[in-house]
């Protein structure tokens, strides 16, 4: 994990849409806290091809000190036909971005984290690009996606003067938000392929079902990530607390 004190800011164009928060037990106000999931967004209907509308805004969220490190993903997909639609459908892995926690203490480190609406993000809206192409019927022929994740995650500037015990705290929380929001992606890559599912079997595709189809998965996403949420306390219950008694 990145411990660095030196940190640089990055910006990039966001292609968001509608994003769901969720309370963590360790949020003093009772939202955000270590983790959140962004639904994507639905395809436009235009008569040339369908696409996403411009870039609205970054629903308040700002990234620090992206770094090179990357965690769970899938490889890029080729593109398949299925029902007669081309499909080119890819997630890429996750990028990792970090923003600094400070304090010296860990009991520091956490009223920095909890002053925070959340210890950990996974948003799958960054530079997210959708496309459909129709015919001159208005059949949907090709729908290409790319989703690139980023995965935000908290760097301690009091790690490396840290006691050995109070580094294992923190690993110990790193390590289980680390796994908690790479969860949050493998249940995106699993609506994803429902999607390509329902893609195939359509019987008929215009832009308006297309529509109706990238809905539906946002709903079904949405209701398995909170699910998740709630099964696993946030996290709470995978490990993402902080003990102050190292």
């Amino acid at each position: 994990m990145s411990t660095s004190d030196d940190v640089s800011r990055t910006s990039s164009s966001l292609w968001t849409t509608v994003s769901g928060e969720v309370a963590h037990p360790d949020s003093p106000r009772g939202g955000g806290g270590p983790g959140r999931f962004a639904r994507l967004g639905p395809l436009g209907t235009n008569p040339q091809s369908a696409g996403l509308p411009h870039p609205q805004s970054p629903s308040g969220h700002h990234m620090l000190a992206a770094d090179a490190e990357r965690i769970v993903g899938a490889a890029p997909t080729k593109p398949m036909v299925r029902g007669g639609v081309v499909l080119n459908i890819t997630i890429n892995t996750p990028k990792v971005s970090t923003f600094r926690i400070g304090g010296p203490t860990l009991a520091d480190a956490k009223r920095a984290l909890d002053q925070r609406d959340e210890w950990g993000l996974y948003d799958a809206t960054q530079n997210f690009r959708s496309t459909a192409d129709v015919d001159g019927t208005g059949k949907v022929v090709s729908v290409t996606m790319e989703i690139n994740p980023v995965i935000s995650l908290p760097a301690w500037s009091g790690y490396r003067s840290a006691t050995k015990d109070q580094q294992a705290s923190w690993d110990a929380m790193y390590h289980a938000l680390q796994a908690h929001e790479n969860r949050h992606h493998q249940i995106q890559l699993d609506c994803v392929e429902t999607l390509k599912q329902e893609l195939a079997v359509a019987k008929t595709l215009d832009a308006d079902t297309l529509n109706r189809l990238i809905e539906k998965l946002q709903t079904s996403a949405q209701e398995k990530q909170d699910a998740y949420d709630r099964s696993s306390g946030h996290g709470a219950a995978e490990g993402v607390v902080l003990k102050l008694d190292a």
